[in-house]
């Protein structure tokens, strides 16, 4: 499912739920800057989550997007390792959202 004009704040909301039930720690949830080119049919809505996660949180809150009813593209993923908490790593995660275009 495409996400309408108005229903952009809660999409950011439910990526923040979603996130939370995961075990992600967000460190921040934001729109990123939007790409160039978007087509006719749909808008393209960038956006970037810092957080804090282990392997198995972030491939929980990955499984949840892929099966869910928004339709969300990776664009970006790197993973690093944190040194104050063995058990977690630090995830920068750019996606993709879409929506009907006007």
């Amino acid at each position: 499912m495409f996400v309408a004009p108005g229903e952009i704040p809660s999409l950011f909301e439910n990526l923040s739920k979603l996130a939370q039930n995961s075990g992600l720690k967000i460190i921040s949830l934001k729109p990123a800057n939007s790409p160039e080119g978007d087509s006719g049919n749909y808008q393209r809505i960038p956006i970037r989550i810092s957080a804090l996660a282990g392997t198995h949180e972030l491939g929980k809150f990955l499984a949840e997007l892929e099966g869910g009813g928004t339709f969300f593209r990776v664009t970006d993923l790197k993973i690093v390792a944190n040194t104050s908490d063995i058990r977690r790593h630090s995830i920068d995660l750019s996606l993709e959202a879409c929506r009907k275009g006007s």
